[in-house]
């Protein structure tokens, strides 16, 4: 009989921690509704995030992912975060920031969801999101939202012959 309560120990420290990342994530969205959000402009919610995906890196993401594509927080304030996770400084979570982005591109039935994906992916300008948009726009059934994407493919496009 194993008596060694280390691996429920661990178990159950891996979900406190998961749930203390997603009330933290949530209560920073919460926040959000009482900010201004103009674009290019710094402000507590940005700033947030970048903490949080720094800190936390890929839980903070699945979160926040989640918490989007779940319809959990009001359209606007959803692509304002998508567009951060494209557009931060941080070179750290990359790969993992295109893969959210362009998860939200594919899934999201919000517009402004898709929109924000869209936006993002232009921030990170990274070539691999071609075959995304590409299909993304080939989805898309706003005529707007499918120019706004053909210009960001147009983008990566540039940005791959360049490399």
């Amino acid at each position: 009989m194993n008596t060694n309560p280390a691996p429920q120990l661990v178990g159950e420290l891996g979900l406190k921690q998961e749930i203390d990342i997603a009330a933290e994530i949530r209560n920073l969205f919460s926040l959000a509704t009482f900010i201004s959000l103009e674009p290019g402009m710094s402000n507590s919610f940005s700033e947030g995030l970048e903490k949080v995906i720094e800190k936390y890196g890929e839980l903070a993401l699945s979160e926040i992912q989640t918490l989007i594509l779940n319809g959990e927080t009001k359209s606007g304030i959803a692509m304002e975060a998508l567009k951060y996770v494209g557009n931060t400084d941080s070179k750290a979570w990359h790969d993992k920031r295109r893969a959210m982005l362009e998860t939200c591109l594919r899934k999201s039935r919000s517009a402004w969801v898709r929109d924000g994906a869209g936006l993002g992916l232009s921030f990170l300008d990274d070539p691999l999101s071609i075959p995304a948009l590409e299909k993304a726009i080939d989805r898309e059934s706003s005529e707007a939202l499918k120019e706004d994407l053909q210009l960001v493919l147009d983008q990566l496009q540039r940005t791959a012959l360049e490399s």
